[in-house]
C-alpha cells in the first residue's frame, strides 16, 4: 500500500493547483465542485509531517544553498525529514519542477519519476 505524505502547506499547493486548473480548463460549475471534491478526499488520505523549528531552519538553508522559493524548501525539507525516518527504500520523491528535482536529487532523495515511462 502507498502512503501519501506532506506537510500542511501541501494543502494550500493542492487547492492552488486546483484553481489554476479549474480556470485554465474553463471548468463549469458543476465539473469544479467534484474536482474539489476530489481534492478534499485526495488530502483526508495525506500523513501529516510536522513542521518543527529545525524542519523550518532546514528549510531555510536548503532555500539558500539551492535558491529556492520558500515553499519548494519547505517540500524539500519535509520531505528529507520524512527520508531520515523511513530511508529511500520506503521513499520516493515526486515533483515536476526542475529546480527543485535537482535540490532534491542532491541531498540523496530519489526520483519516484525515473523510469515511470
Amino acid at each position: 500500500m502507498r502512503e501519501l505524505n506532506s506537510h500542511a502547506l501541501g494543502y494550500v499547493e493542492l487547492r492552488s493547483a486546483h484553481w489554476r486548473t479549474t480556470k485554465l480548463n474553463a471548468l463549469n460549475a458543476d465539473d469544479a465542485a467534484q474536482n474539489l471534491e476530489a481534492v478534499e478526499q485526495l488530502w483526508r488520505d495525506v500523513n501529516l509531517i510536522e513542521l518543527d523549528p529545525a524542519t523550518i531552519r532546514r528549510a531555510g538553508a536548503l532555500s539558500q544553498r539551492h535558491q529556492l522559493r520558500a515553499y519548494d524548501a519547505v517540500h524539500l525539507a519535509a520531505a528529507e525529514s520524512l527520508q531520515r525516518d523511513v530511508g529511500n527504500k520506503f521513499l520516493r520523491w515526486f515533483c515536476f519542477d526542475a529546480q527543485l528535482n535537482q535540490a532534491a536529487l542532491g541531498i540523496g532523495l530519489v526520483d519516484g519519476l525515473a523510469g515511470a515511462n
